[in-house]
């Protein structure tokens, strides 16, 4: 049993270490290649182009750090996080709000962005509170094919209040209860759009790993 549990380990760290790799060489390529736009070595970029090229940075910087949490096999857990800092909010729900708006349908579906001016800093493992605004607003354009979706942050209690809200056609009462188990979707067949129906779940995990509550 001993020498199978450590043949089965060693397979493990391999299976890693050749996804790892895998994955991270054309992530390094696409951000290489990013910074050489940004750089003008082909040529000048206006202003569009620059936002654009450095919307692809972000995502793929994000996505870099989500890969090496997963292959970490990092799980989330009611312990305190240690990854603590102050997080400007208005800033980090622009920068996802402009993530997600190069996956909207263009001229359907509007990209809106209210912050509060009195929203404080929160303390939190801005990765992580990144990876909660993206999964919420993923879903929400999954399910919304026309109309708006609104990523907004505003003072409450003691914190901050995080809303993403859609003009979707909602989620039926009966599914509420189970939305954020694992391998769960909700909706009409219409509405289900992809996703494996853990993103819900593994939000509800980061929310309340940082104290908070997540709800509908």
């Amino acid at each position: 049993m001993r020498l199978e549990a450590e043949t089965a380990g060693r397979f493990r760290e391999e299976f890693v270490a050749a996804v790892r790799h895998e994955l991270k060489t054309p992530l390094n390529a696409i951000l290489g290649f990013t910074e050489v736009l940004l750089q003008g070595v082909d040529g000048p970029l206006d202003e569009t182009q620059r936002e654009d090229v450095e919307a692809i940075r972000s995502a793929g910087v994000y996505l870099q750090e989500l890969v090496e949490a997963v292959l970490s096999e990092w799980v989330p857990s009611q312990e305190t996080p240690q990854l603590l800092e102050p997080i400007d909010i208005g800033a980090l729900v622009r920068e996802v709000a402009r993530l997600l708006e190069g996956q909207l349908p263009q001229g359907v579906v509007e990209m809106r962005c209210e912050v509060d001016p009195t929203t404080p800093s929160p303390y939190a493992d801005g990765r992580r509170l990144r990876q909660v605004l993206i999964n919420l607003g993923t879903n929400a354009i999954r399910a919304t094919r026309e109309g708006f979706i609104a990523l907004e942050a505003a003072p409450h209690e003691d914190g901050v209040r995080l809303t993403v809200r859609d003009s979707g056609p909602g989620i039926p009462e009966t599914d509420i209860p189970r939305l954020f188990e694992e391998f769960s979707q909700a909706g009409s067949r219409e509405s289900r759009r992809g996703g494996t129906g853990l993103g819900l779940a593994l939000t509800r995990d980061l929310v309340e790993w940082h104290g908070g509550r997540i709800d509908v």
